[in-house]
């Protein structure tokens, strides 16, 4: 028998009344994050 070992991944995404957005993932070896304004801007 051959047991697949458990990998955690995690996404979010958060958005609030002014329009400003976060959003990001974590994964075994790489993660990211980003902000944004109402505007767009990075």
């Amino acid at each position: 028998t051959y047991a697949v070992p458990a990998v955690t991944k995690t996404q979010y995404h958060a958005q609030d009344e002014l329009g400003q957005s976060s959003h990001g993932y974590a994964h075994p070896g790489q993660a990211a994050a980003e902000v944004r304004d109402a505007f767009g801007n990075v």
